[in-house]
């Protein structure tokens, strides 16, 4: 029964006297009393349900990147402190299966920069161990800087494929002007069976001390391995770096306008630029080698993220994603996966034109190109350069 004139509003008609005005049925009342204790209910039982997450024997401490330390001294930060940081991410709703905390990642890489230090378990800790590790890339001879600006470029590669990485390295030794602010290394797993071949690449490391390999297997669903142990090792061994050039072994890089990029920048360290993906549909099927379960990540789009084969970022932006990598649980997509951590972290990605997926048809304007399988390839787009460069010096 709809009421027009309150005036006319009995107790027999179903609200009280005191309530007429505001013409509220008392079973409205009822209903909204309950929904308000069932609702009072759900979040006192969630808060207890995060603080559960929260446990009481590891604690963090580190400048630039989080190390374990369970024996120290310091207080470390109380648990009410820790709750300050819960924030629903906007991204969507529902509680993350990609990573235990929801919490200001922003705010808590700025923490524990600080000093502070806090009680939360590490979910995403690596248990492989460095087989090849040039640690003194980097600093022997000492990294310097061209106009505040040094490069480190981080390249993934498969130990079978030495004519791609050998190809690289003839490609750089004549540019001897870059050599001083400019590092490159590979990174690699190990073989299915390391004891058959893996002495080449220890021999191959033996003469360029260039790869950085541990000892997970190398194929293609464990390429976020990779990943991070690239960022990891870059702000563990190579933190005098400015930028890090992060591609795949069959592409190009010209050295040139990469620098030029990242010297045009007002704003430096605000560089995370390459191929941008939006709205990535998750792939369920199984057949699919981009296959992620549910288990794995439950969100039927991906965040906004770069493209793995090529992408630049500052130094900045990496020791940030190294120090909430343990927070995050992985996805076996890596290019996907620093997506999620760039969103956590509130990192806006760039899209570059001249970081392009396709053939090396223009090298003198990209920054970075794919397309090589084999050294031959890779040597006659050179020599196409080379010889456009001197009809140009001729004219």
């Amino acid at each position: 029964m709809k009421y027009k004139n309150y005036k006319n509003i009995t107790r027999s008609q179903g609200t009280s006297c005191f309530n007429r005005r505001l013409q509220i049925p008392i079973w409205k009342l009822f209903v909204y009393f309950a929904l308000t204790t069932v609702l009072i209910f759900v979040l006192q039982f969630h808060q207890s349900e995060v603080s559960l997450e929260l446990p009481t024997t590891t604690a963090i401490s580190n400048k630039n990147s989080v190390t374990l330390n369970s024996q120290t001294t310091e207080s470390p930060t109380v648990l009410s402190d820790v709750l300050k940081f819960v924030n629903i991410s906007s991204y969507n709703n529902t509680k993350y299966l990609t990573h235990t905390y929801d919490i200001d990642f922003v705010r808590f890489v700025k923490e524990v920069n600080d000093g502070k230090t806090f009680q939360l378990k590490p979910i995403n800790v690596s248990p492989y161990v460095y087989i090849t590790n040039p640690t003194a890339k980097c600093s022997n001879p000492p990294l310097k800087k061209s106009a505040n600006v040094s490069i480190l470029i981080l390249i993934k590669s498969e130990p079978d494929n030495f004519h791609l990485r050998q190809t690289i390295r003839w490609l750089w030794e004549p540019l001897t002007s870059y050599h001083e602010f400019v590092r490159i290394v590979f990174l690699l797993g190990t073989y299915p069976d390391p004891k058959d071949k893996n002495t080449d690449v220890l021999v191959e490391h033996a003469r360029y001390n260039d790869i950085v390999q541990q000892n997970f297997m190398d194929k293609y669903r464990n390429l976020t391995l990779k990943t991070l142990m690239g960022f990891n090792w870059a702000v563990q061994y190579c933190s005098e770096a400015t930028h890090i050039l992060f591609q795949d072994d069959d592409y190009h890089f010209n050295i040139k306008n990469l620098d030029a990029y990242i010297k045009a920048y007002k704003d430096r360290d605000s560089i995370f630029a390459g191929v941008l993906r939006l709205k990535s549909p998750t792939v369920r099927r199984p057949a699919s080698k981009y296959y992620v379960s549910v288990q794995e990540y439950e969100h039927d789009i991906y965040p906004p993220f770069l493209v793995g084969t090529s992408f630049v970022f500052s130094m900045h932006y990496a020791k940030q994603i190294a120090t909430i990598i343990p927070y995050v649980r992985s996805i076996t997509m890596a290019d996907t996966y620093i997506g999620v951590l760039a969103m956590k972290l509130n990192i806006t990605l760039q899209n570059e034109k001249n970081f392009t997926i396709n053939n090396c048809n223009n090298m003198e304007k990209v920054i970075s190109c794919r397309g090589y399988t084999s050294t031959q390839e890779i040597l006659k787009d050179w020599k196409n350069f080379v010889n456009r460069a001197i009809l140009k010096v001729n004219i």
